[in-house]
């Protein structure tokens, strides 16, 4: 570590207030940590309050109502435990200094340490005097394993793990030690403990889905008591697809099933279409050698290859969610009957070809947030159409239709959805209102559409209803031309559909699988290309931390 150099003569510059960005950061660090708190001890065992104490908040945010009935089915009750401390070695000295000796009865205890183990030492207190030694400890316990008689220390498996969980490799471990002035782990070493974390991944993994299915089976039961626990149950599951390379050349992909009404992951399917030991022999061998044919055939028999996918990355959404769909009555014991997505039609469209659940027709819901991004790119569209046929609706004149009216109209049509669910024709209505009212003009008024009384939005049914005289609309703050009305007004009418506004009913947006893949690429950063199952044992601790907190 280098040396910090600080001059005597001058007094330290008083630290900065910190900016809104952080206090509203560490607020929000608070607030889960509190949440988490708050659900964790939810989960122990109390003694009975008596009959006149007011019962405990429940949780209010998603975080708070996900990690609460995660850990409803835990099996045990889990908690952050602080297990290990960072010590200089002078503290154990100075620790000793007054420890009689078991031999000579004196304060000759002195601290030694052998057997390095990385970050675990053998600490020994040995007698200064006939160097004896009184007692030995390890620093750490090591890692329950039945197939070791020897197996790893705990810390070193910890530590490795939590690298791997910040998105960092040996190379951030390394550095990390050197600056702390901490024994480094040797490479071999490393990628021993990733293979033991990575070794116990698929039963990892199936602990944690089979809780979170628990969870979602309980949440539905709730909302509809006639449904028994052995039920196949019927849900709607949000679907989506990320990448790990950004643009359309990614060899990793996923797919992650969510459910709409308790926001937890059901199930995810990793798709890749490399594998190191494959790229390797290929070049060792040669790819068209009959000696890599037979390598690869017992390669792929023994489960070792680490590609499982064919075909371009764009399709991997399609045959991930196809692969969810076909095991989600076998592992799941549900079916997902409906399917809320982003409005990609191939998914959709090649689920229902499948018939997966023989006869049982699959309903699509629409995300209200990818709905709503429709009318922007629509209106976006007809500005450059018009502009190629000579017809001018941006710019800077009265009226224009600007990028600034663009995202605000988008808005509008968000809301008149939201705000009306689940009037159908509430919904069309109050989108045709937010078109109307803004193209509205002293000499034209059109607020038939608007909202009546005096709560109204619109100023002008709300001065009628108040019984006063509606300011000018010139005063608006949001006015669309003639011209600009006349245009646009397709593309209201295509997205406002009856069909459209009945598939957004329920008001669902994918959300939720947005947030999971923040959580998982965070985890695994992309444009780092790995391994399926490192990618695998990745995406495990995001939905670990995802559905439960930790």
């Amino acid at each position: 570590m280098g040396l910090r150099r600080y001059s005597h003569n001058s007094h330290p510059k008083p630290k900065a207030r910190p900016s809104k960005r952080s206090r509203a950061g560490k607020a929000n660090s608070q607030k889960r940590w509190e949440e988490k708190k708050t659900a964790e001890a939810s989960t122990q065992t109390q003694d009975p309050a008596p009959p006149q104490t007011a019962p405990a908040p429940t949780p209010t945010s998603a975080s708070a109502k996900k990690i609460a009935r995660f850990l409803k089915v835990s099996s045990n009750n889990e908690k952050l435990a602080f297990n290990y401390l960072i010590i200089h070695r002078d503290t154990l000295v100075k620790l000793t200094q007054s420890v009689l000796c078991d031999i000579c009865n004196l304060q000759k205890i002195v601290v030694r340490y052998e057997e390095s183990h990385r970050f675990c030492k053998k600490i020994l207190l040995v007698c200064e005097n006939f160097y004896e030694t009184n007692s030995e400890v390890y620093s750490s316990p090591r890692v329950s394993a039945m197939d070791s008689s020897r197996p790893p220390f705990e810390i070193n498996r910890v530590l490795v793990e939590a690298f791997l969980s910040i998105g960092s490799g040996y190379a951030a471990m390394e550095r990390f030690c050197m600056e702390v002035g901490l024994e480094i782990m040797a490479p071999k070493s490393w990628e021993n403990h990733l293979q033991g974390l990575l070794s116990k991944s698929a039963d990892f993994k199936k602990e944690v889905l089979d809780r979170s299915r628990q969870a979602v089976r309980e949440a539905h039961m709730e909302e509809d008591p006639t449904i028994q626990n052995d039920d196949v149950l019927d849900i709607c599951i949000s679907i989506d697809g990320s990448w790990q390379m950004r643009g359309h050349a990614s060899s990793n992909g996923l797919v992650a099933a969510v459910d709409v009404l308790t926001g937890l992951v059901l199930d995810f399917e990793i798709m890749s279409k490399y594998c190191h030991m494959c790229q390797m022999q290929s070049s060792n061998l040669g790819e068209d050698s009959p000696e890599f044919s037979d390598w690869q055939n017992n390669h792929i028999d023994t489960g070792e290859c680490q590609k499982n996918f064919e075909g371009s990355s764009g399709s991997m959404e399609m045959t991930g969610a196809e692969r969810l769909f076909k095991r989600s009555i076998e592992e799941c014991n549900m079916r997902y009957v409906t399917m809320l997505s982003d409005g990609d039609a191939k998914t959709f469209q090649h689920l229902q070809s499948l018939n997966v659940y023989l006869g049982i027709q699959l309903e699509k819901e629409e995300c209200v947030n990818h709905v709503a991004k429709r009318m922007g790119t629509g209106l976006r569209e007809k500005v450059k159409q018009c502009k190629a046929q000579k017809i001018t609706l941006g710019g800077r004149g009265e009226g224009a239709l600007t990028d600034n009216k663009i995202d605000k109209l988008t808005s509008y049509y968000r809301k008149a959805i939201i705000n009306n669910i689940p009037n159908v024709k509430a919904m069309q209505n109050a989108v045709f209102a937010t078109l109307e009212h803004c193209s509205s003009t002293d000499q034209k008024p059109k607020h038939s559409k608007c909202p009546k009384g005096e709560d109204s939005w619109c100023f002008y049914n709300k001065a009628k209803a108040k019984k006063e005289h509606p300011k000018s609309h010139t005063e608006m703050s949001l006015r669309l031309n003639d011209t600009v009305y006349k245009q646009i007004k397709p593309v209201y009418q295509r997205l406002a559909t009856k069909e459209l506004m009945e598939r957004c009913l329920s008001g669902g947006t994918q959300n939720n699988n947005e947030c999971l893949h923040s959580v998982i690429w965070t985890k695994q950063p992309k444009g780092r290309l790995v391994s399926r199952s490192r990618l695998e044992w990745s995406v495990t601790l995001a939905v670990s931390e995802f559905n439960m907190g930790v």
